[in-house]
């Protein structure tokens, strides 16, 4: 089975316990070591004028930048799954908010895998190619990448869970190293740990809802007539299942689109988790009678919120209703605006500012 590394999560890589790697990753990261760590608070992009070619990201970026510096010192690295095996990648510099590419992932890096640290401005890639895995090296020097090596180190199979122990000699000796002294620093992949990995996790999860609810809306409008358009809405209900898991999430993110209450003083919300995929609370008592999602003047969900605002970016937590039609209950009353401008029936459990 491929090992699939995605970004995230969605949003943000960031450091975790090291896996074995070989001893020529190590000395990359060594020979590329920085002096500066910035410890202040984060800086976020102006997407609304010098960043704004990066707007389409702006959640995850935000997201990512929240986490505080990951690679280079004072840079986050993040990056998200854009499809099967596919993965996008950007840096932010913490200090000022600047945001910038990264000359590796998309359709031309596909099951890319990176190491890297805060200690050290290189990256160690390792993708599959044309059945081949290939392994690059990286080095941030003035907010531009310099690409210094690249080679094959065998079969696509050698890419396989690359941090692995089991894996790890056999890098080695298509890379002409030696077995790693164990008294050098570990390298920490890319793949987060504890409430950073759940992060990862969070953010993976809500990609692939995305995904999915994307797919059906580009099948539905590719159908050539009613029967073969209506076939986009069971499939989407199966991806969703699978990309769910179940109904429960944490630590989504999106805008907030309305923010008011019904005439109980009961609190009425929407969240925008991507262009026309809304999260929402119904808007009226009869028409929540049986799914219990207004919010309760009161509770910590009503006092969260009433602290927010129209356009606000946050992270939330919560539950979908369980549907026998699309896995999870949608609102619109038409087909067309189900595929189209889906909006889905939320509990909110938790709101927060980003």
């Amino acid at each position: 089975m491929r090992y699939v590394l995605t970004l995230t999560a969605l949003i943000a890589l960031i450091a975790s316990p090291a896996s074995p790697q070989s001893q020529q990753d190590k000395g990359a990261l060594k020979r590329f070591a920085v002096s500066e760590i910035y410890h202040g608070p984060p800086v976020f992009p102006d997407f609304r004028g010098r960043d704004r070619g990066f707007n389409l990201y702006r959640t995850r970026i935000r997201a990512g930048i929240s986490s505080g510096p990951n690679f280079s010192g004072t840079y986050s690295l993040i990056s998200f799954g854009c499809g099967t095996g596919c993965t996008q990648v950007y840096i932010a510099d913490n200090r000022n908010g600047y945001v910038g590419n990264v000359p590796i992932g998309g359709e031309e890096t596909p099951y890319l895998q990176m190491f890297y640290n805060i200690n050290s401005s290189a990256i160690i890639a390792y993708w599959q190619y044309g059945g081949r895995c290939v392994r690059k090296v990286l080095a941030l020097v003035d907010r531009n990448f310099n690409e210094y090596q690249q080679s094959e180190i065998g079969p696509e199979e050698a890419c396989y869970n690359i941090g692995d122990a089991s894996n790890l000699q056999s890098v080695q000796r298509a890379l002409g190293g030696k077995e790693e002294p164990s008294n050098l620093p570990d390298i920490a992949p890319a793949t987060p740990a504890s409430a950073h990995s759940d992060r990862e996790a969070n953010l993976n999860q809500q990609a692939g809802f995305i995904a999915a609810v994307k797919h059906a809306r580009t099948e539905y409008a590719q159908g050539q007539n009613d029967m073969a358009k209506g076939a986009a809405r069971p499939m989407r209900a199966k991806n969703v299942c699978a990309a769910l898991k179940g109904y429960s999430v944490s630590g989504w993110i999106g805008k907030i689109s309305k923010l008011s209450s019904n005439s109980e003083g009961k609190g009425v919300l929407h969240i925008e988790i991507s262009p026309q995929i809304t999260l929402k609370t119904w808007n009226n008592a009869l028409s929540d009678i049986s799914d219990g999602t207004l919010i309760e003047a009161g509770s910590k969900v009503f006092r969260q919120a009433s602290a927010l605002r129209e356009g606000a970016d946050i992270q939330f937590s919560g539950s979908f209703i369980p549907s026998s039609i699309d896995c999870v209950k949608e609102g619109s009353l038409t087909l067309s605006g189900s595929i189209e401008r889906p909006e889905y029936l939320f509990r909110f459990s938790d709101v927060s500012p980003i």
